[in-house]
C-alpha cells in the first residue's frame, strides 16, 4: 500500500516540478492594442463629387482608411455628409 502511494507522490512531484520550471521559462510578453489617428472630413454643401473623391483618394495615399460616413442633416434636403478615417500611428 506505500509503495503506490509513494510512485503517486513522485509522479504528483515531478509534474509539478516540470510546471513550475514552463512558467519560469515564459517570457513576461505584453500585447500592446493599436492606437489610431482620427481624422474627420466634412463635405461642404458646394463640393462636388469629384472633389470629394479627389480628396479621398489623397487621404489614402496618405495612409488614411475611410471607417464610415455621416449624414449630418438626416430627414432634411441640404447636403451633408462627414467622412471618418482612421491610420495607425
Amino acid at each position: 500500500m506505500i509503495a503506490p502511494l509513494f510512485a503517486a507522490a513522485v509522479l504528483l512531484g515531478v509534474a509539478l516540478s516540470s510546471r513550475a520550471a514552463e512558467n519560469a521559462a515564459a517570457p513576461d510578453i505584453k500585447v500592446q492594442r493599436q492606437q489610431w489617428q482620427h481624422l474627420a472630413l466634412p463635405q461642404q454643401a458646394d463640393d462636388a463629387l469629384p472633389e470629394i473623391s479627389a480628396k479621398i483618394n489623397e487621404l489614402g495615399r496618405q495612409g488614411w482608411e475611410l471607417v464610415t460616413v455621416a449624414d449630418d442633416r438626416p430627414g432634411t434636403l441640404r447636403a451633408g455628409k462627414t467622412y471618418y478615417f482612421k491610420r495607425p500611428l
